[in-house]
């Protein structure tokens, strides 16, 4: 009888993690119902309690613990959070700042109005205890010099400030402003000035990205579809993909392929990794260049919060195996979901944060464990030894085990992926599953072929670059017939649940 591989889960991290994350929920929910000093004094009592407990009853000392965990998450948000009660009454005024640009969203040539987030570098009174606030700002792009929007500039804007209270219950872009962390938002701004060009680098950084853009376009320009989907794909542009092509992976549950993510920066890594092992690098050393050429990366596509998230589990995963800890990959992800809460405790409460970490678990807890049974259950020969097969037996078994294992992952995912559609993104998409279990795999083949292709063509490999690049468009072109055709049975409708919070309690009960 052959039995299932022994899979160690075990990952005391976790026990970390629950409490403190519970912390920073109930101090969002709850506010300034019980005031931080409270929560000050029980976290200090609990975890002191804790260190004379821990030679005692093991069940007292993990109460402790998890409730000085408890306070501490609790405290963290309230530090992060940086709200005052007296914003909230605060009128709409027009005022004058200084604005440190740190993320831009869509920019497009064609928009009028330019969307960024920044952080408030100077302000006057009555305004001027702002400083290091993060700030949302709509401003209309300026006619006389429409390129003046960059990371790292430093600008001088005119406009409408909003405070945003502290909890909104709807399902709002507000709602989304608030719940990652910010107090403010500009309205109707204008550029006066640019007080600070962008550094060096920032400026290094944007002249590159222009250059990976044209790389991708190289040859393909008479199919500005499959362009603008390139660069959606692999540079995080999402406003490049036609709006007839965003309706297409919308409407069968897979739109999440152009949101640079772990399918991403998981594809990347395997690729440099795979280089270079074929140059024979030393472990250490192909760790740490692997681990900043894939920061450099994120870093070019804007560093968009689900990247640093891929960015941080892949690190950890790889840390681990390079310290030769014990294969324990819930471990390796539960350590990275710790480090991304201690870093910005509001990240809870976005969406990618909830899918990115419900997926991966779901993948560990219910898709590997399913694909090795299924393998083991439906293993073709399994009481032939495997070196009395015939190649082409063998050949058989392999193939068998891979398509097993895509479609448990996949299967596994899209448990997931179908309640978070729902209450998210408001579509409801029963036949999700097949889509992605033939588009994830040609998806994992367009990041291959666009990433390989920017490498090339920066190296000056231009011919390999143009290769790549057809490579990927056709992969892209298949995508795009299969949802026109055979899988466009699996477009979804608009739905929505009755009560908000089931679509986040489904996706922690399915778990």
């Amino acid at each position: 009888m052959t039995t299932l591989p022994h899979r160690n889960v075990r990952s005391p991290l976790l026990w970390l993690i629950l409490p403190f994350a519970a912390g920073i929920a109930v101090k969002h929910a709850a506010g300034e119902i019980i005031p931080w000093s409270i929560w000050l004094g029980i976290t200090v009592v609990a975890l002191v309690g804790s260190v004379f407990l821990s030679s005692s009853s093991s069940r007292t000392w993990s109460i402790s613990m998890m409730l000085g965990l408890f306070g501490a998450g609790t405290l963290h948000y309230t530090v992060q959070r940086q709200h005052l009660p007296d914003w909230d009454l605060l009128p709409e005024r027009e005022v004058e700042i200084n604005i440190e640009v740190t993320r831009i969203f869509g920019n497009d040539e064609t928009d009028r109005f330019q969307t960024f987030l920044g952080h408030i570098t100077a302000a006057r009174p009555p305004v001027g205890d702002l400083l290091g606030q993060a700030i949302q700002v709509r401003m209309r792009r300026p006619s006389s010099d429409p390129e003046v929007l960059q990371r790292g500039a430093t600008l001088r804007v005119i406009g409408q400030l909003q405070p945003l209270p502290r909890i909104v219950e709807e399902d709002s872009f507000i709602a989304y402003l608030v719940d990652s962390g910010h107090n403010f938002r500009l309205r109707q701004a204008r550029w006066l000035s640019t007080i600070a060009a962008p550094s060096s680098y920032a400026q290094f950084r944007h002249q590159l990205k222009l250059r990976a853009s044209a790389i991708l376009s190289a040859d393909l320009e008479h199919r500005p579809a499959i362009v603008g989907a390139l660069r959606a794909m692999l540079l995080g542009e999402k406003h490049t993909l036609p709006d007839d092509a965003r309706v297409l992976f919308l409407r069968s549950g897979t739109m999440h392929l152009f949101a640079i993510s772990g399918l991403h920066i998981g594809i990347i890594a395997l690729t440099i990794n795979g280089a270079l092992q074929l140059f024979r690098v030393p472990r250490l050393a192909a760790f740490l260049i692997g681990s900043i050429i894939l920061i450099g990366y994120v870093d070019l596509i804007g560093l968009a919060p689900s990247a640093i998230r891929a960015w941080i589990m892949i690190t950890c995963f790889h840390g681990a195996r390079l310290l030769h800890a014990p294969p324990n990959s819930v471990a390796a992800i539960s350590a990275s979901a710790l480090i991304v809460l201690l870093i910005d405790p509001t990240q809870l409460f976005s969406a990618g944060f909830q899918m990115s970490y419900s997926i991966v678990f779901m993948l560990l807890l219910y898709g590997v464990p399913l694909a090795d049974f299924c393998k083991t259950r439906f293993r073709p020969w399994q009481n032939v030894p495997r070196a009395s097969l015939h190649r082409f037996q063998r050949g058989i078994q392999d193939r068998l085990e891979t398509i097993i294992g895509v479609v448990a992952l996949t299967w596994s995912a899209s448990l997931i992926g179908i309640i978070a559609g729902v209450g998210i993104f408001g579509w409801f998409s029963p036949f999700a599953f097949m889509a992605n279990l033939l588009l994830v795999p040609i998806a994992g083949s367009v990041i291959t072929g666009g990433f390989g292709s920017i490498v090339a063509g920066l190296l000056g490999a231009t011919p390999i670059a143009l290769l790549l690049n057809h490579a990927a468009g056709m992969s892209l072109w298949v995508m795009f017939g299969l949802l026109e055709g055979p899988l466009k049975f699996t477009a979804g409708f608009t739905a929505e649940f009755r009560t908000a919070w089931w679509g986040e309690w489904g996706m922690i009960l399915v778990l």
